[in-house]
């Protein structure tokens, strides 16, 4: 087995919990403390995170809470909308009734934000620009309405200076200690909840061992192989080993990630 593939695992974090939430949740790590406007961000910075109510979009709107960031989440209804809200988004918009690209000005007082992660593509690029302050940053990781078209670098510099980037998790994932600390971060976010009721507002945290694994079942939805694609080991003493559920020669069809 290639080691890079693997991920040790955490007393706190059980095998099913980590199953489901890997990719999604390494996708937000990357984004939320690897992909960052010039600067940085700090507690109380806007950012635009469009599809908050996805599966990735929920994850970051907690985490993006637990660092104390004000996560403007876009939503195309109000039920999805009323959804991000519940996990931790400060801000929502309906873009399907509302123009976001005001209600984004509106709520920085005109400045607009530090950065946006978009993973619907075509639809929301031109908006997402606008809603940047100078030196933004437009960070792309997906393409749900489609590719975003050809278009001219010069386009960035009178919106203010702006940076654009398309980002892959397996670029970030490239090698075994990259992967290691992906993975531990991810699993010191989550655990840090799963310690304590009464833990600080600044901390995700889920009140039982079952509740958590259904908030991370419905938010990241189990993948069909664990976060490694053939193997999962918790070094623990037992050398316990969660494998695929399948043969290798008749392993299914696995869907692209977004970013890839």
């Amino acid at each position: 087995m290639n080691a890079m593939v693997v991920c040790k695992l955490p007393d706190a974090i059980p095998f099913d919990v980590a199953a489901a939430m890997m990719l999604k949740g390494m996708t937000v790590q990357y984004l939320l403390k690897r992909t960052l406007p010039q600067g940085g961000l700090a507690a109380g910075d806007h950012i635009l995170w469009h599809a908050a109510a996805g599966g990735v979009g929920l994850i970051a709107c907690q985490w993006a809470k637990a660092l104390g960031y004000q996560l403007i989440g876009t939503a195309g209804s109000d039920e999805k909308c009323q959804l991000a809200k519940e996990h931790g988004a400060a801000f929502v918009i309906n873009y399907k009734t509302e123009n976001f690209v005001e209600r984004v000005k509106a709520i920085t007082g005109g400045q607009g934000v530090k950065v946006v992660y978009d993973s619907v593509g075509k639809d929301t690029f031109d908006g997402s620009l606008d809603c940047l302050r100078p030196f933004g940053l437009m960070a792309s990781f997906g393409n749900a309405s489609g590719p975003v078209p050809p278009f001219a670098p010069a386009l960035l510099g009178p919106k203010g200076s702006l940076y654009l980037t398309r980002q892959t998790l397996f670029t970030h994932a490239s090698t075994r200690e990259s992967t290691q600390a992906m993975a531990d971060d991810l699993f010191e976010v989550v655990a840090s909840g799963a310690k304590s009721r009464s833990a600080s507002t600044n901390a995700m945290h889920w009140p039982t061992r079952s509740r958590r694994i259904a908030i991370w079942k419905r938010v990241a939805r189990p993948a069909r192989a664990c976060c490694c694609r053939d193997a999962m080991t918790r070094h623990d003493g037992a050398g316990q080993t969660l494998r695929r559920p399948w043969p290798a020669r008749q392993a299914p069809r696995m869907r692209k990630p977004f970013g890839s």
